[in-house]
């Protein structure tokens, strides 16, 4: 019972949030953008090094994904020459969660799933990770709102579309 009166409460309250940052911040907004993730990849003879630019998260069949710009070398002893790789597009499996054990609410946990992709006709395995959000100084308080939000939509099994429409407003706070 609690959980029906709950999750509803929490998902209006994320999304009148979402509603009104965009508003709420106007020019407060941080000169950082949100974070780039460095990524590497083990291949047959060799590795790729680069980031992945979050462009944003979506719903597909499997789950969430984090879609992004992927940059970097791919450097492997098939080749003569290292290889430059400047994918858009870019999809890795997530896994969104609150911390457990954080000071407060405004600690999120996305956690990217092991993937195995084809980059330049090679098959480079991707090992899985862990971006935590969290609030810094000189963070608008609507970060910090959001974030905690967002923990709460995720911990009240809230449905996946209105966890991307958070995770997505959290990205454009910083975009």
């Amino acid at each position: 019972m609690i959980r029906r009166v709950v999750a509803p409460a929490v998902a209006t309250t994320c999304l009148a949030l979402l509603a009104a940052a965009p508003s709420a911040i106007g020019a407060q907004l941080p000169s950082r953008s949100f974070p780039v993730i460095p990524m590497r990849a083990a291949t047959g003879g060799g590795g790729f090094k680069g980031t992945l630019a979050l462009g944003s998260f979506r719903v597909r069949r499997q789950g969430l994904v984090a879609v992004g710009h992927l940059t970097g070398t791919l450097r492997d002893r098939r080749y003569p020459s290292s290889q430059r790789i400047d994918l858009t597009g870019f999809a890795l499996p997530v896994a969104v969660a609150a911390v457990p054990n954080a000071p407060d609410c405004a600690r999120l946990a996305v956690g990217f799933g092991a993937e195995a992709v084809t980059l330049f006709g090679l098959r480079a395995h991707f090992p899985a990770g862990t971006l935590v959000l969290r609030p810094h100084s000189g963070s608008p308080a609507p970060y910090h709102e959001l974030l905690c939000g967002t923990s709460q939509a995720v911990a009240a099994q809230a449905p996946q579309p209105a966890v991307v429409h958070l995770l997505n407003a959290i990205r454009l706070l910083f975009g």
